[in-house]
């Protein structure tokens, strides 16, 4: 899919509970620079944070939005240089229904060769980029919370 850059994209920091948080993590094939990241994506024009972030999650690992259990509020934002043009990149935690399963093989651009779920650690060691190490350092306190609520139901009685 051809886009037009708008200068904004959207970062997923997908993650499921298992016995704790695991996080999505995908390869990008040598052609697209062969290493791990989050989902990221380009905002394309009259499209919104929130249209653009479950169009590049279908887009990238074929999950619908019935499959999603919870977006946060955006957990970051940072600003970089590429491609002679300044970025906005904004950061989302989302989980999602562990029976739900990920399908890259439908990708358009096909720029992912191959995805894993990984627990913290694993994931902090495989990301290029130190953004993506943020985004899913901050996404764990989250997930840690609804993973554990998933788990454990609340017993509380007034």
């Amino acid at each position: 899919m051809v886009s037009t850059r708008t200068g904004v994209k959207i970062q997923a920091v997908i993650y499921r509970c298992n016995e704790g948080p695991e996080f999505l993590i995908l390869h990008r094939n040598p052609e697209h620079g062969g290493f791990w990241q989050n989902i990221t994506g380009n905002v394309e024009p009259e499209e919104d944070l929130h249209e653009a972030l479950m169009r590049e999650i279908g887009e990238e690992i074929g999950i619908k939005q019935e499959c999603i259990d919870r977006v946060s509020d955006e957990i970051m934002a940072f600003r970089f240089w590429a491609h002679g043009m300044d970025f906005i990149e904004h950061v989302y935690a989302v989980k999602i229904d562990g029976s739900c399963s990920v399908d890259i093989s439908r990708n358009v651009d096909h720029e992912h060769d191959e995805y894993r779920w990984m627990n913290l650690e694993e994931a902090l060691s495989m990301v290029r980029w130190y953004t993506n190490a943020d985004a899913i350092r901050i996404a764990f306190l989250l997930a840690s919370t609804a993973c554990m609520s998933a788990i454990t139901p609340s017993d509380k009685k007034n």
